[in-house]
């Protein structure tokens, strides 16, 4: 997500019955819709309770740094509830006694099992669930006529529109995140299992399955034709947007700008590849709410955090503003909307991404390697990534 200049909206509603408790300070880095949503919501729970609410508009590094205990904006009050924080820094966070557990404020939930452990670390529950991301494959009706629900299928409609400075398909070859799903479909992994656990010593990124997978993609560019390895995610969704790519990877960020653009497209999972074991398998990020261990005012934060997380409120969310609920039940409220129930489709196969104390030694040493692997046909995948996961290994050691 890009940087964004932080502002402040102060939210004062005068509600039946007010209280004259300190107001909750709440940070969110959503704007526009997403904004006016949370805008309402908080009007509508001091009313409810007479619970004042400040939101402060901060950016999304400024909210994601403060929540794993880093540089905090000064300026701004400290929060008492994080909006809209992907699952991937809780565990940095919970390191740094930033997050509270929410396991005594016995919290029901409307969301599903894969939305809620992504908000668990070392068996506790630090947040609830608002909405998930994961990439779909999204084709130009236009120019596919058929969604491509087989390997065969998106081979043959690559290959139809794969001419003259034209593309068939198009997304970073090199980016790992993309990428994870051919990787788990042919049984690569991150993290194995140990005791329930994940074992950080065990680490699949090297596994036969993943290079299977980087041996595909690498065939994909240089034998086949199809794919390029010179073109990064906005160049991607560019190219779709002019109609010289009939196909690309996409997650919900981008749902907006085709819209806007009057895009006849529709979404469908990548289908499985060749030889795979299992289905086609993207990352998923789960966004949540979470309340600030240093809150004076907990038990009233995590009132606010399941108001915004209920199944009602995450509707509302998604039809205001484009997101793909976290809750399972929300999503089937909106099966008629069918990029909803598209991403329904593809988050209800995906992975998590898996809780990760340090972002960077995993993802600074997993690009580099895509990078060579898709730098010249048919490299040495194996030594490539193993040597990726050796890198790995020994940052998780110091």
């Amino acid at each position: 997500m890009k940087l964004r200049a932080s502002w402040v909206i102060a939210l004062m509603f005068a509600g039946t019955g007010a209280s004259c408790a300190a107001p909750l300070s709440v940070w969110s880095h959503f704007i526009g819709a997403d904004a006016d949503w949370l805008r309402a919501q908080a009007g509508a729970f001091t009313f409810r309770t007479g619970q004042h609410i400040t939101i402060h508009a901060v950016s999304f590094d400024e909210a994601v740094t403060s929540f794993m205990g880093d540089e905090r904006p000064e300026g701004i009050p400290a929060p008492d509830l994080f909006v809209g924080v992907p699952h991937d820094y809780l565990a940095r966070s919970v390191q740094a006694g930033v997050v509270a557990p929410l396991n005594s404020f016995k919290l029901d939930s409307a969301d599903d099992a894969l939305a809620l452990t992504a908000m668990e670390f070392a068996g506790k529950q630090y947040g609830l669930p608002l909405a998930a991301e994961a990439v779909a494959l999204v084709y130009n009706r236009k120019l596919v006529g058929t969604p491509p629900r087989t390997w065969q299928d998106f081979l043959n409609a690559a290959r139809l529109n794969t001419w003259g400075g034209r593309f068939g398909v198009v997304w970073d070859a090199r980016n790992p995140y993309l990428n994870y799903g051919l990787i788990a479909a042919y049984g690569g992994y991150v993290f194995g299992r140990r005791n329930g656990e994940p074992d950080s010593q065990d680490i699949g990124l090297a596994s036969p399955g993943a290079v299977k997978a980087a041996a595909l993609l690498n065939d994909l560019i240089y034998r086949d034709r199809m794919l390029t390895a010179h073109v990064d995610d906005e160049a991607a969704k560019r190219l779709f947007l002019e109609g010289k790519a009939a196909m690309f990877l996409a997650g919900p960020w981008d749902m907006a700008d085709l819209v806007l653009a009057g895009m006849d497209f529709g979404l469908v999972p990548l289908p499985s590849p060749p030889g795979a074991t299992h289905e086609w398998s993207p990352f998923v990020s789960v966004y949540g709410v979470f309340v600030s261990a240093a809150s004076t005012q907990q038990t009233e934060a995590a009132q606010f955090a399941r108001q915004l997380t209920g199944r009602e409120a995450q509707v509302a969310l998604a039809t205001a503003g484009g997101r793909i609920p976290a809750s399972s039940k929300a999503r089937a409220d909106l099966r008629n909307n069918s990029v909803v129930s598209s991403f329904d489709e593809v988050i209800l196969r995906g992975t998590l991404i898996p809780h990760l104390t340090d972002n960077n030694f995993l993802w600074q040493p997993w690009g580099e390697a895509m990078n060579a692997v898709m730098a010249q046909p048919q490299p040495n995948y194996t030594q490539i990534l193993s040597r990726a996961v050796e890198q790995m290994k020994a940052a998780l050691k110091r």
